[in-house]
């Protein structure tokens, strides 16, 4: 493996994770205000919602951060 590909990975990595973050973010909005019913029917957001949920539940394994961490990062960013 090439010097700094690691470090190169780990940046990657945090990247997708900060975007599946708020992406996870933006539907927990969505279903606390009740938007949701304009744009998906129950089941289809409950099905997104989940998916939402897995991505970033994967890319904080891949990431190495914990589910504390993501979410006080969460806390202090909103």
């Amino acid at each position: 493996m090439p010097a700094g590909s690691h470090r190169s990975f780990d940046l990657v990595s945090r990247a997708f994770l900060a975007l599946a973050q708020r992406r996870h973010a933006y539907y927990l909005e969505l279903l606390q205000s009740g938007r949701w019913q304009h744009y998906f029917s129950e089941q289809e957001f409950a099905e997104r919602l989940r998916d939402v949920m897995n991505v970033t539940k994967f890319w904080n394994t891949l990431a190495g951060e914990t589910a504390e961490a993501s979410a006080s990062d969460e806390r202090t960013a909103a």
